[in-house]
């Protein structure tokens, strides 16, 4: 009873991979920060470049709490 109206779709953190983000502090190796929809994360750059705020980045995989990401430069 409790699912009656939910949707189907994945609601979960799994629906942001592929995803879209904005990078709002510089992102590496070690650390950052990303907007993604309306809610801002921790990210890492998976290969650890830098990565400067404003930059458009595609989540790759989420760790915990944190957007592995990667440029889309």
């Amino acid at each position: 009873r409790l699912d009656r109206g939910m949707s189907s779709h994945t609601m979960n953190a799994r629906a942001l991979v592929g995803g879209s983000a904005v990078v709002v502090a510089r992102v590496d190796g070690h650390g950052g920060r990303v907007k993604i929809g309306g809610d801002v994360w921790s990210a890492k750059a998976l290969d650890g470049r830098e990565i400067e705020p404003g930059a458009q980045v595609t989540v790759v995989n989420i760790e915990g709490a944190t957007a592995m990401v990667v440029s889309k430069d």
